[in-house]
């Protein structure tokens, strides 16, 4: 079979290569006791790959709700002029890599991983220098136990990896550089992208009041309005 492309010196992209990377890498289930091999060796794609592309790359760990387990999220920040200054307007590209128990893995999350992969090859294969951070998380323990319950669950909530990436990196460097969140380019969420969904009133948002009065939200707010909720 052909393996997919992840030289990060090839900036083109089809839909051929996405499929590759999820066969390749991202087609097993990834639950930490049914396969935790399988989940070992995403993230350890997910590290060598980033690596690969010049990301500056951290292995992300932290305490799941459940102090007996331990996550682990991957982090890439490609870094722009504005980096490390208050006029950074970084943009965040995020996917997870943990599956439910009975879970292939494919949809969700395979396919957001395959297009956190390709986005971060791409960027990093332009030429130019962007004037922002680009940074690419893949978290662990995401998922929602009330779609596939098991005893002892690490992540009661879910969302366990997302709360320490916001908590633990973004807030941390948001205080850093002195920056206004509110100016930020924002988080494209890319999660099971493969169940595409164009059809009026596809989205539902929740506390719809809170999202269009947030400060930054406003525009997407009106364009998502506009668009009857696809």
């Amino acid at each position: 079979s052909v393996s997919a492309i992840t030289a990060a010196a090839y900036p083109e992209s089809d839909i051929n290569n996405l499929r590759q990377l999820m066969t390749d890498h991202f087609s097993t289930n990834r639950h930490h006791r049914s396969n935790p091999d399988g989940k070992r060796a995403a993230l350890v794609f997910l590290n060598e790959t980033f690596q690969s592309y010049g990301l500056q790359t951290w292995d992300w760990t932290f305490f799941a709700n459940n102090k007996k387990y331990k996550g682990t999220t991957i982090l890439g920040l490609w870094p722009g002029r504005n980096t490390g200054t208050p006029l950074d307007r970084p943009i965040m590209l995020t996917a997870n890599v943990d599956t439910n128990y009975n879970k292939p893995g494919v949809d969700d999350n395979g396919s957001g991983m395959a297009a956190v992969v390709e986005s971060a090859r791409l960027i990093t294969s332009q030429t130019c220098i962007q004037d922002h951070s680009v940074f690419f998380a893949v978290f662990d323990f995401e998922e929602h136990p009330i779609y596939d319950p098991q005893p002892d669950e690490p992540c009661e909530v879910g969302a366990c990896g997302s709360t320490e990436f916001v908590q633990g990196v973004m807030s941390l460097y948001r205080q850093a550089v002195n920056s206004d969140v509110a100016k930020w380019g924002g988080v494209v969420v890319l999660n099971a992208v493969l169940n595409y969904n164009n059809t009026e009133m596809s989205q539902n948002m929740i506390n719809e009041t809170i999202f269009k009065e947030t400060p930054g939200l406003e525009d997407a707010y009106e364009h998502i309005k506009e668009d009857k909720y696809r």
